[in-house]
């Protein structure tokens, strides 16, 4: 790749053979946050979710670039994520709880009580009637959203869960840990239907791809040992490819058609300060995207819109 010069906010890129650009523009808005934010999750074109370490859960408004509304945990928030069929926003936080929240309402809907170490992933179904969370405790819960009571549960001894994902329209949930494994949850019963083979580390997100026959992962790492995010094929439950070029953990790692390129590919980010574009079949690094001043860049999220 190579960068135009003389260009900083807006950047273009172009690849060495000149078949397409890649373009983007990096806006910045007044800190809302007062310390580091540990998540972020679209809610619809412009309008974002955030959860920090300062126990607060923001939905924030680019358009008007303010605060929309502002939640309180009673310590640092994990994740978040959105139902949209009944507009609903869930927080997960190392006060052990998850909380569901409405607009104009300061208080929780619901506080989900059952984990007994800090919750790291949640994820709603797409009908919205089901919420699977996992935490440090090993284990994995099945909750009814309408009366926020535990319906099921799993533990796997050193399953320290760092992601959830469920899969759209589906009852399959995706789960990454400190064990270094990826696992394909059926939700209807709460035990694994699908394993891979381990890592060298920690795996700290995961996704699904559109046709949910891939899942994608990331791993944490140093000095660009470890860092890379990995794609996987659930039909014979093996690694396709690796995507290599970060300095330090990958955070997070999504798959997406954006207007970035013409083509379908994955997103990554990273505590190198840098966000990368992949193509999703070559695994050829499309652009690096420096965020100088950032520290860690700890989440990625698309508006629908893709762009």
């Amino acid at each position: 790749m190579k960068k135009k010069k003389d260009e900083k906010k807006n950047a273009k890129y172009e690849c060495m053979d000149g078949d397409y650009t890649i373009k983007y523009d990096i806006r910045r808005f007044p800190p809302v946050h007062s310390d580091a934010i540990s998540t972020v999750s679209s809610i619809q074109n412009g309008l974002c979710l955030s959860g920090s370490k300062d126990k607060s859960v923001i939905l924030f408004d680019f358009h008007i670039g303010s605060t929309v509304e502002k939640w309180k945990h009673d310590k640092e928030v994990t994740k978040t994520t959105y139902d949209p069929k009944s507009d609903t926003f869930y927080s997960c936080s190392r006060d052990t709880t998850i909380k569901q929240w409405s607009r104009n309402n300061k208080n929780p809907v619901n506080t989900y009580n059952g984990h007994f170490m800090v919750v790291t992933g949640i994820a709603v179904n797409s009908d919205g009637e089901r919420l699977c969370s996992g935490s440090r405790d090993n284990s994995l819960r099945i909750w009814d959203t309408k009366t926020a009571q535990c319906i099921n549960q799993n533990c796997i001894s050193r399953n320290l869960v760092t992601h959830i994902k469920w899969a759209k329209d589906s009852h399959l949930v995706a789960q990454t840990g400190e064990d270094k494994e990826l696992r394909i949850w059926d939700a209807r019963t709460l035990s694994v239907t699908v394993t891979f083979p381990k890592k060298q580390h920690i795996q700290m997100w995961c996704d699904w791809s559109e046709d949910q026959n891939s899942c994608l992962t990331c791993s944490n790492g140093f000095g660009g040992n470890g860092c890379e995010a990995t794609l996987w094929d659930l039909r014979n439950a093996k690694p396709v490819s690796e995507f290599k070029g970060h300095q330090e953990s990958c955070c997070s790692a999504i798959f997406a058609q954006s207007s970035m390129c013409d083509r379908p590919c994955i997103l990554t980010s990273s505590n190198d300060s840098t966000i990368k574009v992949w193509d999703y079949v070559t695994s050829e690094c499309l652009s690096t995207m420096p965020l100088p001043a950032s520290g860690p860049v700890t989440s990625l999220a698309l508006f629908p819109d893709a762009r």
